[in-house]
């Protein structure tokens, strides 16, 4: 659940999520990430379905799900392991459509900063 914060203590909590976060992302935190799935994907294949898949990509390392055939609502449940180097850092999730013949077709992104998905107490 995320809550809103007061502007006036917006600067308070931010140092306080700092503090504590710090200490664990100087040791090398771990972020757990589960690609579930997706729904009512565009169609891209000529006989209407996609073959979709993700890639994720945090501080510069990447996992990729394994390609759905035509599918436009995959289920992948799968789980990836990144090491951040900071609460700043990004996470970049991109879908494609694999193409046998031809470059992969983009279908869409979504990048979000990780510090805005803590919330509450952090767990070393």
């Amino acid at each position: 659940m995320l809550a809103r914060v007061a502007p006036e203590r917006q600067l308070v909590y931010q140092l306080q999520r700092t503090s504590l976060i710090s200490p664990i992302v100087a040791k090398g935190a771990k972020l757990r990430i589960t690609v579930v799935g997706g729904k009512g994907l565009p169609k891209m294949d000529r006989f209407g379905k996609a073959d979709p898949y993700v890639v994720l990509n945090v501080d510069g390392q990447k996992a990729k799900t394994r390609i759905l055939k035509k599918t436009l609502d995959p289920v992948w449940e799968e789980t990836f392991d990144f090491y951040i180097r900071s609460f700043d850092s990004q996470i970049l999730v991109e879908c494609f459509d694999w193409d046998f013949a031809d470059s992969h077709d983009f279908m869409g992104c979504v990048e979000v900063e990780m510090g805005s998905l803590l919330e509450g107490d952090v767990d070393e």
